[in-house]
């Protein structure tokens, strides 16, 4: 009797079964109330209908999460190969990535991204929600940028000149002397680059997500293979790229000012 109320405490702790236990609730205090004689008809009436509203309510609610599953299932039998783990650019929501995470962190020779997102990353996430930023660009004054910038097709200035522009993006992130912001910005140069991009959301903890985007060799930029690693699902490639970015981010210095 004892694991059995734990259980049921845990199971409400949970979310799970609610309209279940209601139920039974309403059942059993409706029966000790009808064998002490203390409930009236007209009342029992409007219990059993609350009773039945009850349950309609939960069998709705499974009949949504049955053709949710059905179109899950759907979509995974359309699917074949590659095409049920690789997505591309526009499938991915940042606002919604971001917007949980503390420890946002980017490894990427241009990282245009923070054309649209730095503000964002800047005033809500470090100032507001005192989140941790780390940044890894590629070194614009490297060996590797003529061939980085021959694999996206670009001329060397173009692509350097991308890299200098996130460079300022950067800077104008991190806050004045006089300014107060909770939360940090890091960002180091790479001597390299991998041939992918990273986005690292709470990597350490177990909601952890990572995104990895294969640059390819004269692809466009939103039509390139991306993957989701996350800490609970991926444990053995997770934990490779997420070494593989602590690796990077070591072998990585500041700017030279």
């Amino acid at each position: 009797m004892k694991k059995f109320i734990e259980q049921i405490i845990a199971d409400v702790q949970n979310g799970k079964y609610i309209d279940v236990y209601i139920t039974i609730f309403i059942c059993v205090l409706l029966t000790i109330l009808d064998v002490l004689g203390k409930v009236q008809p007209d009342q029992l009436v409007g219990a059993i209908l609350l009773t039945l509203g009850v349950l309609s309510y939960g069998h709705l609610e499974l009949r949504k999460n049955t053709m949710k599953l059905n179109d899950a299932l759907q979509k995974f039998r359309n699917s074949t190969g590659a095409e049920i783990y690789l997505k591309n650019r526009k499938s991915f929501n940042y606002h919604d990535m971001f917007e949980p995470s503390q420890h946002i962190f980017f490894l990427a020779p241009t990282l245009l991204i923070l054309d649209e997102w730095a503000d964002y990353l800047q005033f809500e996430k470090m100032n507001k929600q005192n989140a941790v930023i780390q940044i890894i660009l590629l070194d614009p004054n490297c060996s590797a940028v003529d061939s980085a910038a021959k694999c996206v097709k670009e001329s060397l200035d173009t692509f350097r000149s991308r890299i200098i522009r996130s460079l300022d993006k950067v800077e104008s992130m991190k806050p004045d002397e006089s300014e107060s912001q909770r939360g940090s910005l890091e960002f180091r140069l790479m001597p390299a680059t991998p041939n992918y991009t990273m986005i690292l959301l709470d990597p350490e903890k177990p909601n952890g997500k990572i995104i990895v985007e294969f640059i390819g060799y004269h692809t466009e930029r939103h039509n390139r293979p991306h993957i989701e690693l996350t800490q609970l699902h991926d444990g053995k490639w997770y934990d490779y790229y997420l070494q593989q970015y602590k690796q990077i981010w070591a072998a990585s210095h500041l700017p030279v000012k």
